[in-house]
């Protein structure tokens, strides 16, 4: 039956990414180079990011705290730039000069955009807290907690608006990789951020503040991840190819 046979492929899709991501790794040395050099760029933008706001706000008194940070915006756009050219356009150095001359104002924008439908975007985030108090009801832990990092730095609290950024920054590279899927490319990342945004700060927090009692490594872990996020599905989209 058609139906049954949606359902078994979709149980079965881990398995087939983990498959994609196994066999290139052991079979092609460019699958490495262009793996590593996208995940070097966002990496050192999110502990950048990460620390930037751990400098800037760790010990502020502030009830609300906004998680971007004018050095987290730039080395997003410029390390990360720099990633993905070495990674896919270091034949071409007129899309590197522009991906990284233009990837700063779109970064910067597709940060800014969202502030101006912040209030609704909040609320509208809101939609997971009821799943979370929940699934922590029972164990008496208010899970939401965990989605802000001390001292009131939101983050999963406001992983609509982390959606839409990154959604933009994938429109814009959309049009640097041109045979990559639009459609994959603009809205598979934007996603896998937002679920990032909900789920990096419970494990920064796990991690960083109650395993090791260190409120920067929280930080520099959440944003590490959040990064990693994107640029992770960002390169499956790009580089995809079918067995």
């Amino acid at each position: 039956m058609p139906f049954l046979k949606r359902v078994k492929s979709f149980f079965l899709l881990p398995k087939k990414e983990l498959n994609w991501w196994v066999l290139n790794w052991r079979n092609s040395k460019e699958f490495k180079r262009q793996l590593l050099a996208v995940v070097f760029g966002f990496g050192i933008a999110g502990l950048v990011w990460g620390g930037a706001l751990y400098k800037d706000v760790a010990h502020s008194k502030d009830a609300f705290i906004y998680p971007i940070h004018w050095l987290g915006v730039l080395s997003l756009a410029i390390f990360g730039g720099l990633g993905l050219s070495y990674a896919f356009l270091r034949d071409n150095k007129k899309k590197i000069f522009l991906l990284i001359l233009l990837g700063i104002p779109s970064w910067i924008l597709a940060f800014l955009i969202p502030v101006i439908f912040a209030e609704w975007l909040w609320t509208a985030s809101g939609v997971i807290f009821p799943i979370f108090w929940t699934i922590g009801y029972p164990f008496k832990i208010d899970i939401v907690n965990f989605l802000i990092i001390e001292p009131s730095l939101q983050i999963g609290t406001l992983w609509l608006e982390f959606f839409f950024s990154f959604l933009l920054v994938g429109i814009f590279y959309s049009f640097f990789f041109k045979k990559s899927s639009k459609l994959k490319l603009i809205f598979i990342p934007p996603i896998w951020v937002g679920i990032f945004a909900i789920i990096s700060p419970i494990i920064g927090n796990l991690i960083g503040v109650y395993l090791f009692h260190s409120l920067l490594l929280s930080y520099l872990l959440t944003f590490l991840l959040i990064s990693l996020s994107f640029a992770l599905s960002l390169f499956k989209a790009i580089k995809y190819e079918r067995f």
